[in-house]
C-alpha cells in the first residue's frame, strides 16, 4: 500500500474511533467536574465553561462525521489531520483554561481531583489516537 493511502486509511480509522466516543467521554468528565465544582465555582461561570467545552466537542464530532461521509480524508489526509490536531488543541485549551481558573479558587484537594479527571480524559483519548503518530 502506498504511503499516502496508508496515511489516509489511518486518518479515517482515527476519525471512526473518535467521532462519537470523544463527545461521550468528555461529556461524562464534564458531569463529574460539575458535581465536583458546583459548590465552589459560580454556577453560571461553570455552566458556561461546560457549554463551551461541549460546543467544541460537537463541532469536532460534526467535522469527523462530515469528513467520513464526504471521504475528503482520502483526497487530503494531511489537511484533515491538521484540522483534527487543531480541534484537539482547542479542546485541550478549554480544559486547561478551566483548570487554571479552578487553581485560583478551589482548595488543593479539589484541584488534584480536577487534574485527575483531565489526565484520565487525555489517557482515554490517547488510546484511541495511537493509530496516527502525528496526532
Amino acid at each position: 500500500m502506498p504511503k499516502d493511502q496508508l496515511f489516509a486509511a489511518q486518518v479515517g480509522l482515527l476519525m471512526r474511533n473518535l467521532a462519537a466516543g470523544t463527545v461521550l467521554a468528555h461529556a461524562a468528565a464534564a458531569v463529574v467536574v460539575i458535581m465536583l465544582l458546583l459548590p465552589i465555582v459560580n454556577p453560571v461561570l461553570l455552566l458556561s465553561w461546560v457549554a463551551l467545552l461541549l460546543g467544541v466537542l460537537v463541532l469536532r464530532s460534526w467535522h469527523m462525521h462530515h469528513s467520513l461521509q464526504s471521504r475528503n480524508y482520502e483526497q487530503e489526509p494531511r489537511k484533515v489531520c491538521w484540522q483534527l490536531i487543531a480541534g484537539i488543541s482547542l479542546t485541550g485549551a478549554t480544559w486547561v483554561a478551566g483548570y487554571i481558573y479552578v487553581a485560583t479558587v478551589a482548595p488543593v484537594n479539589v484541584q488534584y481531583i480536577f487534574l485527575l479527571v483531565i489526565v484520565l480524559i487525555a489517557a482515554l483519548a490517547m488510546g484511541a489516537s495511537v493509530v496516527v503518530r502525528e496526532y
